[in-house]
Formats: structure tokens, C-alpha cells, sequence
């Protein structure tokens, strides 16, 4: 589906209904691509989520930090983006054509979703997680991310039972 908002669950670890088994629009993404050729392409996408506190972050690993664990141990509390863009084109011209993407080898994220708030606004229940490398959708409908989630409603970022699973998608859109 192109040029349309499509959820994405998750939990479940699949796309929302009716493009799949999912239930909760915990990610909503709008892609956008044209193929025109193989060398002569764009590919977009634009990612925002379904309540006022939910949102995404970029994590940028520290240069001089050496231990095994990467990542902050737990969420932080606050500065989330409501959304993110991102693109990629390759278009004809000159010896090799002109490119650009939005990719970045080293790109994490840490997100919170299913946020629900008291009548003053403060959080009191959010599901965490962190995705591992870049979001990124190509211009022949194939999108690819890799995250962890964590469904106990604890900001833990690390390993031992509290993340979800380990997940891998690759889907087609069509």
C-alpha cells in the first residue's frame, strides 16, 4: 500500500489489519516510491504513531564507550519526535547518476508507544523499545527494520527475559 497511512503491531510483529494479524497502530507509516528503472527511482516514508506522548528517538552510540552493552539500560522519559522522514533517490545523469539517501549505517532508535496519560498529562503506563539500525524502505515496495519491544511496561532496554523478542521483518508491499 502506497500513499496511504498502514499500521504496524509490534507485539505482534505484523502489519494491522486488513494487510495483516496486527491490532494496535503502534507504528503508521506512509510510504511513497516510484520505479520509473533501476537507475531512475525514489523511495519515502514518513512514520508517526497513534497517541499525543507516543514518538521515536535517535540514539547515537558513544565513540569512546567500550563495554558490551551499547545502549542506555532503560528509556529516557521525555524528548520523543512525533515523526520521522526519510528518503532515498538515484536519478539518471551525469557518469554514474545522482543519489541520495537518507541512510545511516550506525542510526538506533529508541521508541515509546501505547502511551496512555492522567487528566494532567503525566504518563502513566507506555510500552519502550529500541530498533537497531536504520528503518529503511526501498523503491520496490519492501520495507525492513529490526527492533526489540518490551511488552511489561518497564523504560528496560536490556536483555533477560523482559524483551519481547528478536524480530526481523522484511514485507512487500503491494
Amino acid at each position: 500500500v502506497l500513499n496511504e497511512p498502514v499500521g504496524y503491531d509490534l507485539e505482534k510483529g505484523d502489519w494491522v489489519a486488513p494487510y495483516g494479524k496486527g491490532t494496535i497502530n503502534d507504528f503508521i507509516f506512509v510510504c511513497n516510491a516510484s520505479e520509473r528503472n533501476i537507475r531512475d527511482w525514489d523511495a519515502s516514508y514518513t512514520l508517526t504513531f497513534s497517541n499525543e506522548q507516543d514518538g521515536i528517538q535517535e540514539y547515537i552510540e558513544p565513540a569512546n564507550d567500550y563495554g558490551a552493552y551499547r545502549w542506555p539500560y532503560e528509556a529516557p522519559e521525555d524528548e520523543y519526535k512525533k515523526e520521522i522522514h526519510w528518503s532515498s533517490f538515484h536519478h539518471p545523469g551525469g557518469w554514474a547518476g545522482v543519489s541520495k539517501s537518507d541512510y545511516k549505517e550506525n542510526r538506533k532508535y529508541i521508541f515509546r508507544v501505547r502511551t496512555k496519560t492522567d487528566d494532567q498529562g503525566n504518563i502513566i503506563e507506555a510500552r519502550y523499545g529500541k530498533i537497531v539500525g536504520d528503518i529503511v524502505f526501498f523503491s520496490n515496495g519492501k520495507i525492513t527494520f529490526t527492533y526489540f519491544f518490551n511488552p511489561t511496561g518497564s523504560r528496560s532496554l536490556e536483555f533477560g527475559g523482559n524483551l519481547f523478542k528478536f524480530s526481523r521483518d522484511e514485507w512487500e508491499y503491494e
